[in-house]
């Protein structure tokens, strides 16, 4: 990796971590990241529009796939925000990060594609798997059902279910496009409008939730009074890491060093919620943490 592509991915990892950190502080609710989303994907819309002759060319099958992802994206939104309200970010973030990577290989296995997955992969999951056990501990003897079978715990995975659920859908659509003809878009120009175009259908998605609860036109409301700064701040914060990350990967050799290198968020997740929200600093929680950065390096590695 050359320096240029480590400054990208880690302020990328700061970024990300750092809007969960503002939106955990300041109202997670779903119409906080609607309006947050609206934000982002008014900032990108000149994207969009530079784009789009070439948008139009997108195959049929694409755009079912955007509507598909844009609802789970849509479906992150609420069960993170719902995970944050519950419990801290701290372990909210840590679970909701990693599990998708085991989510995806456990359907990759039952596709009967387990020859693709190696020994590293499969030690990886296993330190996953482990740091998950240990992160929610009070003590390294606190094993007890209720450190796991509780609200945020719960969240985070619904959180990580919409996650694996987006990822593959993302992939599939942009392997699609990727072959697509006359599509006069290098893979970074395709990556970051296929993003704008999808967050942007996950804030119609994400807004028709909202404004259909009464709960989400009162919170709705809050947002503008109250809670204006961090959602734009947030919003601004949404894009931009991923659009850092597409623009790292023409300074690596393997790619797969960009997606070990991303995972340098999870810590700083975990660091921003013991700092900046004075979460609960438990030594299992630090353990917990460390086992699973450790795990998807060697998921991402392998």
């Amino acid at each position: 990796m050359t320096l240029t592509a480590v400054v990208l991915i880690a302020v990328s990892a700061i970024l990300h971590a750092g809007w969960n950190t503002i939106s955990k502080r300041a109202h997670p609710t779903p119409a906080f990241f609607f309006f947050a989303l609206v934000i982002g994907t008014s900032l990108f819309s000149p994207i969009l529009i530079i784009n789009f002759r070439e948008i139009l060319i997108f195959p049929a099958q694409v755009w079912l796939l955007l509507a598909m992802t844009g609802l789970c994206e849509a479906i992150y939104f609420v069960s993170l925000s719902a995970a944050y309200r519950s419990g801290d970010m701290s372990i909210a973030y840590p679970l909701a990060r990693s599990a998708p990577v085991i989510i995806v290989i456990l359907i990759t296995l039952l596709l009967g594609q387990g020859t693709q997955i190696s020994s590293h992969c499969i030690a990886g999951i296993m330190l996953i798997f482990g740091g998950s056990i240990v992160l929610p501990m009070h003590h390294f003897t606190d094993f007890r059902l209720k450190n796991y079978f509780n609200l945020t715990c719960f969240f985070a995975l619904c959180t990580a279910l919409a996650t694996a659920g987006y990822s593959m859908i993302d992939f599939r659509a942009l392997q699609l496009l990727r072959d697509t003809p006359n599509i006069n878009l290098t893979a970074v120009g395709i990556g970051i409008s296929y993003v704008s175009i999808e967050f942007f259908i996950a804030a119609l998605w994400l807004g028709l939730f909202t404004v259909t609860h009464k709960s989400g036109r009162n919170d709705l409301q809050q947002v503008f009074h109250r809670y204006l700064r961090p959602a734009v701040l947030t919003g601004v914060s949404f894009l931009l890491p991923y659009t850092l990350v597409l623009i790292s990967m023409a300074h690596v050799a393997n790619v797969s060093y960009v997606v070990a290198f991303r995972q340098l968020s999870i810590p700083l997740g975990v660091i921003f919620g013991i700092i900046f929200l004075k979460e609960p600093r438990f030594y299992p929680k630090y353990m917990g943490t460390l086992i699973i950065f450790i795990g998807l390096v060697f998921v991402a590695l392998g």
